[in-house]
């Protein structure tokens, strides 16, 4: 991670995404800052956006800013793992990023587990029929 996405990582910007504020978060983008920024952890507020179910701004973030989303935090956790650790998924943010990168469920983090691993129990159910129903869109793209 370099020096300068920490120090994008301002209060303003997670403010923003933490209030799932997609105004405040265009208007960011268009007076330019810089949105691929991350904590001293390594963490994304992509990560963020993907943990909180935040479709909207995952959308923007995939298709306009081009924020890259195929990045690690330093306990080598992608956005992935953490929109399968919530205990109430997305399953539309979810496909949004697995349509774009697939591979993304394969990549297992600094402790081993991939991203399915980290699945509230109570949630299997219905990540199963997420999983089935989106059988066409979990062909990796990178990974093959």
């Amino acid at each position: 991670m370099s020096k300068d996405k920490v120090a994008a990582y301002t209060m303003e910007t997670v403010t923003a995404v933490r209030n799932n504020d997609i105004v405040k978060v265009r208007e960011l983008y268009a007076s330019g800052k810089n949105l691929e920024c991350c904590n001293r952890f390594g963490e994304t507020i992509f990560h963020f956006a993907c943990r909180r179910g935040f479709t909207e701004i995952v959308e923007f973030f995939m298709t306009t800013a081009n924020v890259a989303h195929r990045v690690v935090c330093n306990s080598g956790r992608t956005p992935m793992h953490d929109a399968c650790w919530t205990g109430t998924p997305n399953f539309e943010c979810i496909r949004q990023v697995l349509q774009s990168t697939p591979d993304l469920l394969l990549i297992s983090d600094k402790r081993g587990f991939s991203p399915l691993a980290y699945v509230p129990r109570d949630t299997l159910g219905e990540w199963s029929t997420f999983l089935e129903e989106s059988r066409d869109i979990l062909v990796p793209k990178i990974l093959r």
